[in-house]
């Protein structure tokens, strides 16, 4: 599967971008699952980012979480074995496209 260089790849996984394949980031994905069993838990953005953040865990940038970076990942839908692109208008990355125009691809790992 082609994936743009533009595109971020999912917190959790990595891409290697000479055999276009995604695989798991052990120690990262150990951190998804822990957000998503504290956001089950909590329901709460702002108590499981404290406490992600009180543990010590760090973005893939080294930077501290926030209920807007749980949030992105608690609704993407690549942990669900899905990726979606194309849904954004171009000039105005605000706007969603129509969902007609929007590429869904399943991931199989």
């Amino acid at each position: 599967m082609g994936f743009g260089m533009a595109a971020r790849i999912p917190f959790g996984y990595d891409y290697d971008y000479e055999t276009h394949e995604f695989s798991v980031n052990e120690e990262e994905s150990k951190v998804v699952i822990l957000m998503h069993d504290m956001y089950e838990q909590e329901r709460s953005l702002v108590r499981v980012v404290r406490e992600l953040n009180e543990r010590g865990y760090r973005s893939r940038a080294g930077n501290l979480w926030s209920p807007v970076s749980l949030l992105i990942i608690l609704r993407n839908v690549f942990y669900c074995g899905d990726y979606r692109y194309n849904m954004l208008k171009e000039g105005d990355r605000q706007k969603v496209k129509d969902e007609s125009e929007w590429v869904l691809l399943k991931i199989i790992m």
